[in-house]
């Protein structure tokens, strides 16, 4: 069970609240062991947030290669524009970038003004002199900063939000890697598509490096385009809070471990710095209906104590022009009763294992990720054939101690992110697939 925060805050106006749980909820007294605990912050039920509307810019930068001129693309894409207006509300912000061999801005205006103008904005893409080219996105990237910085100057109060579209390799990887600089010193999310098989995975990984969001998201069935741009407005509109910045301050008799996110999109921050015992990290914004989800291990000094404070959570953001704080003391149980020992969350365990993966080769480890994995995608009711890959994967491993055969496309889809991007979803968690190794590391 979570514990609940209910401290430090005004409940009337802070809409958050900060809970932890342990995998062991109880450990030894007279030993140094090696704690692992989740920290969670999602709304409160209790405050009225009806009346919340924060601006966002969304920035969609497209691919309209010679690759897209197909049936099964170009047509879909153009169908899937008039989804995001309307899901946007009428103070939101839509810039539209196209790019093959150059780039071109095509589109820039508040929803209010582009709710009826649907038609023209799908035609100034139809229109476009940059279509169905060689596929280079460094000149769609170098115009979605110029966008991006000239919207925060001329509204500085919106959420800046970059999603890119790509169902190729890029000839300028190497130039676009460049632009990761520029982009992790704009105030922004970004994240990307893959449209359909054959897209730049890791160029687009790398492109986006330490940047918030840095998600990818395989659209393998053309055919959900529509609803992945729809639901992009929707998350929009979930905007409640900005500016977010989580800490976990360890105190000083505890030994800090390995830190990790598990949603929204899971990360291996690596270590904690031994010396100031702080985690940061910066979210940007804050939405409804998402659960934001930590993981944290650190190693105990033995302790007479049966009930020991071991950290702080903290939790900053503007919520309606002000600054808020929301703080939770973590405190852990110690018993030498050797039952309670052996207690353990099923849930924050499965978290544990699956976070395992992003730092191991191990393929022991591997194998319990991807066990870990395909449990919550069943618990969350995820995309069916998700499922049955990993099981695939999984069967493979049992019965041939290795990933050859595996073809490229499926390693990819492991890979990447599988739910619909952007927000929190009932329907399925965001997991891409811990470090799988190469074929030949494997042995069971």
């Amino acid at each position: 069970m979570f514990s609940n925060s209910s401290n430090n805050f005004n409940s009337k106006t802070n809409p958050f609240r900060i809970n932890y749980s342990f995998v062991h909820p109880y450990v030894e007294m007279d030993s140094d062991p090696l704690v692992q605990f989740a920290v969670t912050f999602s709304n409160r039920d209790d405050v009225d947030l009806s009346q919340i509307d924060i601006s966002t810019h969304i920035c969609l930068v497209l691919d309209i290669s010679g690759s897209m001129d197909t049936p099964d693309k170009y047509p879909l894409l153009l169908n899937a524009i008039p989804c995001i207006v309307d899901a946007l509300s009428d103070n939101d912000w839509l810039s539209i970038i196209l790019f093959s061999t150059r780039g071109e801005l095509i589109w820039s205006n508040d929803i209010g003004s582009s709710r009826d103008r649907t038609e023209e904005i799908v035609q100034r893409i139809d229109q476009s002199g940059v279509k169905f080219e060689q596929t280079y996105l460094s000149s769609g990237l170098r115009l979605a900063i110029q966008e991006i910085e000239y919207l925060s100057h001329y509204r500085a109060d919106v959420v800046n939000r970059l999603y890119i579209l790509t169902d190729g390799q890029l000839h300028d990887a190497e130039v676009c890697y460049e632009f990761n600089s520029q982009l992790l010193n704009l105030d922004l999310e970004i994240n990307s598509y893959g449209f359909g098989q054959d897209f730049a995975e890791e160029t687009m990984r790398q492109i986006m490096n330490g940047c918030r969001g840095s998600r990818v998201k395989c659209i393998y069935n053309q055919q959900e385009i529509s609803k992945e741009f729809a639901y992009i407005g929707k998350v929009a509109g979930n905007l409640i809070a900005t500016d977010a910045e989580f800490e976990l301050r360890l105190s000083p008799n505890v030994i800090p471990g390995d830190a990790f996110r598990f949603e929204p999109g899971t990360k291996w921050f690596g270590s904690i710095e031994g010396r100031t015992r702080l985690f940061s990290t910066e979210i940007g914004g804050l939405e409804k209906g998402r659960v934001y989800k930590y993981c944290f291990e650190a190693r105990l000094q033995p302790s007479r104590e049966d009930r020991q404070q071991i950290a702080t959570a903290i939790l900053r953001f503007g919520f309606q022009g002000k600054q808020e704080i929301v703080t939770q003391e973590i405190f852990v149980n110690r018993s030498q009763d050797q039952f309670r020992h052996r207690m353990t969350e099923d849930e924050i365990a499965g978290w544990f294992s699956l976070l395992d993966g992003l730092r191991t080769n191990d393929p022991q480890a591997q194998m319990e990720s991807l066990k870990a994995r395909l449990k919550i995608l069943r618990q969350e009711g995820a995309d069916t054939a998700q499922i049955e890959l990993i099981e695939k994967v999984l069967d493979k491993l049992v019965k041939d101690g290795t990933l050859e055969g595996l073809s490229e496309v499926e390693q990819r889809r492991l890979r990447a992110d599988s739910k619909t991007m952007g927000g929190y979803s009932e329907r399925s968690e965001d997991f891409p697939v811990c470090r799988l190794p190469d074929a030949t590391e494997w042995t069971l």
